[in-house]
């Protein structure tokens, strides 16, 4: 990796992109969107403020955007690449107690039966479909994700449990909504405040329904299933862009996670120049500003 960075010395935003281009390599584009994912596997470094309160280093990311832009695919690799434990689920289907902890009976006896965000503690949980959650158990997750930890008081047994994972959660615009409407991001995505605020980024996915974005996909699929001539795939934009293989690549995340150094100056400031090295012009990554509602 160090001589990765030794080669990109003078243009360390090219090397950036080529490393970008090995994540999910069969979503064309979404460059911020994968640079997302890829903060999240590498996750940040707990603290504790003046005041003493715990600042989780874990990071939660929700990817809202339209029917086949790519979420589910990015989860799917995140899961693998991930350089701890991860769990994939999703949400539609999935109780509360599914998600955190149940208590299930074993002859005379009761015991706890792990959920998926317990199970991925230390790593990674993507939720497809979280919207399909029902309203009565999505507050059952609202400790997990910011405290890390699920209190259990069920069938005479009363414990703590942690769930100190990264979570990435899917979901469809509500209908009705569209990704171009200038909707509360609660509306859009039929989240509550409350849960919404426990996320550290949202990403809003368009399509953006171009002739030239359909072009570039539709080559893009067809180079990775060997059907056109290396001429035809030089034309796309990721071309030259990958980055070694899927082992080097996940040995890379774990030495990127396992860095503790905290950061002694925020890097990202108010006024915005901090911004310049991170902008990308994607198509496809809504751009427009929402509240939470």
């Amino acid at each position: 990796m160090q001589d990765f960075w030794q080669a990109h010395e003078d243009q360390p935003l090219l090397g950036r992109n080529k490393i970008l281009a090995g994540v999910c390599p069969g979503v064309a584009g979404l460059l911020l969107v994968k640079l997302a994912a890829l903060l999240v596997l590498i996750g940040g470094v707990a603290r504790r403020d003046e005041g003493g309160t715990h600042i989780r280093g874990e990071l939660h990311l929700l990817l809202v955007g339209d029917p086949g832009t790519g979420k589910s695919q990015i989860m799917k690799w995140c899961c693998q690449a991930s350089p701890g434990r991860a769990v994939l689920t999703t949400g539609r289907g999935s109780s509360g107690a599914g998600l955190t902890v149940s208590a299930v009976r074993e002859g005379n006896s009761w015991a706890l039966e792990a959920g998926a965000l317990v199970l991925a503690d230390g790593g990674l949980c993507c939720i497809d479909e979280f919207d399909g959650i029902r309203p009565a158990e999505r507050a059952v997750i609202h400790e997990a994700m910011e405290q890390q930890t699920v209190h259990v008081a069920k069938a005479g047994l009363v414990t703590s449990l942690s769930t100190r994972t990264a979570i990435i959660g899917a979901i469809n615009p509500q209908p009705r909504m569209t990704m171009t409407c200038s909707r509360p991001l609660a509306d859009i995505t039929g989240l509550e405040g409350p849960l919404l605020s426990r996320f550290d980024l949202v990403l809003m996915l368009a399509d953006p329904r171009h002739p030239d974005w359909d072009k570039m996909v539709a080559g893009h699929v067809l180079a990775r299933r060997s059907l056109v001539t290396s001429a035809q795939v030089a034309t796309s934009p990721e071309t030259g862009m990958q980055f070694g293989a899927s082992n080097k690549q996940s040995a890379a995340l774990r030495g990127a996670r396992d860095l503790k150094s905290p950061i002694s100056e925020p890097i990202l400031i108010p006024d915005g120049p901090g911004l310049s090295g991170f902008q990308f012009s994607d198509s496809q990554t809504s751009q427009r500003n929402v509240t939470p509602g």
